[in-house]
């Protein structure tokens, strides 16, 4: 049985080192100090315990530049297409080192998608060497290693397995060899390390993925191992190395073009000299920071440089890239890397990511159909990254897209994206399992956001429709189609629609599609906001007159339908009115007050004074809310004393004060009788 399924080999592990420190009960304790004890447990030799490095999650936001690591790269999706980028799920700085007798606290960044993380995996992907590739979750107990640490401890071949910081790599790999014994083929291993320090590769790369300068320790382990490093390396100060990389990086910009180098203005311009105050810092820095530069591999190699053409430089495509043209993986996927790395373009950026991809029987003709397929729909990428799918079952699920595609149309991509993104991994997407979930989708999406308006007088050619966007299928359909961002969550369209803010219709003919958004306004109409056709562009004459036509049309059934409910309201009032009639009795008015102002709005013993009203200004009733008439409406019990404040037409005063008039007259007259009467007339 191999030792590493050996079931009490944590706890083996563990008791040996309790003899060097006191090991704590939570964190990470991983590298060097666990791998020697299973080397000495494998191999019956002895190797030094130095010091115990336990990796702890730190919630401190602190600002770092030490390179980001990361257990696996993605295909992200930006606005203008998709990416190579970083997993989000698995990446980490080193925030801080702090060292407790033989405890290293290394405290590294919190993963932003931590709950997808169920180990510490992703911390082991980021070490340099696969010596080290081991480590123990103090909180449970749990073993961890990567399958590069299983092949070391059979063969004691040291390789090198992350290059986040080329030039520490290059020091402690001297010393790795000296105290494990082991083998390594250097000149290989210098080769790769020194491709992200040579000046024309460096001036390329992102500071966010790598590291290049050390200080002091690293500086005397540079002089301890200065005669195995020196055929391979030069260390430089900060200072100079800065000042050369600026050089090399300004003419791989081609900022400027001088015949004559030597010439004064070379210096002189402002656009090559470097500034002052930057000058100033880098000198600051001089003699507490350095790096290396190569000697013998100067040059970019060019295998790996012609597999990165046109992909992202970064610590991991030039870790995979190494191993495929260095053979430093089974012999069966040699061949078929290089084929992929050939022939294909989104399946060359997939194989650099997930070397399983082409872990399987295809052909160059299979390259090229699914190179097509992902050139038409570059989502599938994203896709396949996740699901982790080999070439083969790539193949399978662009087939399995194109049936859906066929019954469903183009516009359910949108949709199809969504569910497949929400998708656990786990979950294979077979052809059953996608219209299982579009279904579902589709039902909760289609539910109507607003009551679309009708259309239905509009008299256009047979050849010529409009529709509503109503509902979030209508609006995956329409971005689709229109290749525009009515889909896009950004612009919360959905919010809009939903809240009655926007308006949008799709104009359909036989040449072209366009969209017409409108926003309502105060005073009941519709004002066009924009109309656009296919990628944001103008739409043709054709479509600007039936989006004028479409316009007009609203409008103008919404004055209809205004003025009928404003006839309505006004009937309502006359009615009341009427009813009132047969419950107040013809007075004298020998007794009243006189009044100097006619209109009955100014009588504050009946009505009450109007709000709010300018002076001279006129009392309307355009702004008067519609009120309907309940006509099972119970008496509302009213104090006298309180007069009703309203204004002229107000229909809602007007029913205050028949129930004030119903409680005057109940004590003239048998209450539930006069009500009976009053409610007869009403209905």
């Amino acid at each position: 049985m191999s030792l590493l399924k050996k079931t009490t080999l944590v706890e083996e592990i563990l008791l040996k080192l309790s003899q060097v420190s006191t090991i704590p009960n939570e964190g990470f304790l991983a590298g060097g100090a666990v791998a020697n004890i299973l080397l000495n447990m494998k191999w019956e030799d002895n190797y030094p315990i130095n010091d115990l490095d336990i990796f702890v999650e730190s919630e401190q936001n602190k600002e770092v530049f030490t390179p980001l690591r990361t257990g696996s790269l993605i295909i992200s999706s930006e606005y203008n297409g998709f990416g190579m980028s970083y997993d989000h799920g698995s990446n980490y700085r080193i925030l801080d080192v702090t060292r407790d007798g033989m405890l290293n606290w290394i405290y590294i960044s919190k993963v932003r998608d931590r709950e997808n993380i169920k180990n510490y995996q992703y911390i082991l992907k980021g070490f340099d060497f696969n010596c080290c590739q081991v480590g123990i979750d103090l909180a449970n107990n749990q073993l961890y290693y990567t399958p590069e640490f299983e092949v070391f401890m059979e063969t004691k071949q040291l390789e090198i397995t992350a290059i986040y910081t080329p030039a520490h790599t290059a020091i402690r790999l001297f010393k790795k060899i000296k105290e494990l014994q082991c083998y390594c083929d250097i000149d290989k291993c210098m080769e790769l390390l020194s491709q992200p320090l040579i000046y024309k590769t460096q001036a390329q790369l992102s500071p966010r993925h790598f590291g290049f300068y050390f200080s002091h320790k690293y500086t005397d382990m540079y002089r301890e191992y200065y005669p195995q490093l020196k055929p391979f390396f030069k260390m430089i100060r900060f200072f100079d190395h800065k000042k050369k990389l600026w050089e090399t990086r300004e003419q791989c910009m081609n900022i400027t073009e001088v015949e004559d180098k030597e010439h004064a203005a070379n210096w002189l311009d402002p656009t090559r000299s470097i500034p002052e105050e930057l000058l100033e810092k880098w000198a600051s820095y001089n003699d507490i920071m350095w790096t290396l530069t190569p000697i013998k591999h100067t040059i970019p190699n060019k295998e790996i440089s012609h597999i990165l053409e046109g992909v992202n430089y970064n610590p991991l495509t030039f870790i995979n890239s190494y191993k495929i043209i260095k053979g430093k993986m089974k012999k069966s996927l040699i061949k078929k890397a290089k084929l992929v790395m050939e022939n294909g373009n989104f399946t060359k950026t997939i194989g650099l990511i997930y070397p399983e991809f082409y872990n399987c029987d295809f052909t160059i003709s299979h390259i090229k159909v699914l190179e097509e397929e992902m050139d038409r729909n570059n989502f599938i990428q994203l896709f396949i990254i996740k699901f982790g799918l080999n070439l083969q079952e790539s193949i399978n699920f662009c087939i399995n897209l194109q049936q859906i595609f066929n019954k469903e149309g183009e516009w359910i991509t949108p949709i199809l994206n969504r569910v497949l993104d929400e998708c656990n991994p786990i979950i294979k997407p077979t052809y059953e399992k996608m219209v299982e979930f579009i279904y579902r989708e589709k039902e909760k999406m289609g539910k109507p956001l607003i009551k679309p308006l009708d259309l239905s007088n509009i008299k256009l050619p047979s050849h010529i429709t409009i529709k509503e966007i109503v509902c979030e299928c209508d609006l995956n359909w329409a971005g689709t189609k229109l290749k525009n961002c009515l889909n896009d969550p950004a612009q919360k369209y959905t919010e809009k629609i939903k809240d009655g803010k926007s308006r949008v219709f799709i104009i359909m003919s036989n040449k072209s599609y366009s969209a017409i958004e409108f926003h309502p306004q105060d005073h009941l109409i519709y004002k066009e906001i924009q109309l656009l056709s296919s990628c944001n562009k103008k739409p043709s004459l054709y479509h600007r007159i039936i989006g004028d036509i479409l316009i007009n049309e609203l409008n103008m059934q919404i004055l209809k339908d205004g003025y009928e409910k404003k006839i309505k309201y006004y009937n309502d009032i006359i009615l009341l009115n009427n009813g009132l009639l047969q419950t107040v009795p013809d007075e004298k008015t020998d007794k009243n007050d006189v009044s100097y102002n006619i209109g009955r709005q100014n009588d504050p013993i009946i009505f009450g004074m109007p709000e709010e009203v300018e002076e001279d200004e006129p009392l309307i009733w355009a702004d008067v809310p519609e009120i309907e008439i309940d006509e099972e409406e119970e008496d509302i019990e009213v104090e006298l004393e309180e007069p009703v404040r309203t204004t002229l037409g107000d229909l809602g005063a007007l029913r205050e004060l028949r129930d004030q008039i119903n409680q005057q007259r109940a004590i003239e007259i048998d209450e539930e009788e006069t009500n009976r009467d009053i409610d007869t007339l009403f209905t």
